[in-house]
């Protein structure tokens, strides 16, 4: 399992991993809460999952600087980043939910209680992301980021302001609705 947004992702850590499993792996990464950069992750599983990645780590150029876990540690236990890391959760949260919101508005339904992105179902994913090219958005196309789902795109709303979400949610509206309907209502 992988917790790559950890504690900006807007809830609580809930691992799926039962107790019941024989193997297991949690990681838990800090690039996206404290930074690109720290390319660090802790990791948590059962005791042959756990020598396993220790002794691929041995035979590869795999080691973590100290210093960079020591940097890691200490942000973790400093108050004002732990204050920064919590405003930056806050922020995401208020740009999810303007999003959410703004979409639900328009009858677009989409179900996005944490992370830094929301997916949208789609009809199709090709038309709905040249649409939304053609007004000014750079969106993803769903289909590198699903198995088995239907067509969806995935929108991402770390910078996202909310007067944007509104903005958006009515482009997204516009691509939506066919011509035809668009013109019936005229």
């Amino acid at each position: 399992e992988d917790d790559h947004a950890g504690p900006i992702s807007g809830v609580a850590a809930h691992p799926v991993v039962t107790a019941d499993r024989r193997r297991w792996a949690v990681v838990s990464s800090v690039s996206k809460s404290l930074g690109p950069d720290l390319r660090l992750a802790a990791l948590a599983g059962d005791v042959a999952t756990i020598d396993r990645v220790e002794g691929r780590l041995r035979v590869a150029q795999g080691w973590v600087s100290h210093l960079l876990q020591s940097l890691v540690v200490d942000l973790w236990t400093d108050g004002p980043t732990a204050a920064r890391v919590a405003r930056a959760a806050a922020t995401y949260d208020e740009r999810r939910q303007s999003l959410v919101g703004a979409l639900a508005a328009r009858d677009i339904d989409v179900t996005a209680r944490s992370g830094l992105n929301v997916w949208i179902p789609v009809p199709a994913e090709e038309p709905v992301l040249a649409g939304l090219l053609a007004l000014g958005w750079a969106v993803s196309g769903g289909q590198r980021f699903r198995i088995g789902s239907p067509p969806a795109i995935r929108v991402s709303i770390a910078t996202l302001e909310p007067a944007e979400a509104v903005r958006f949610a009515d482009d997204l509206d516009t691509v939506l609705r066919p011509a035809s309907a668009a013109s019936a209502t005229v």
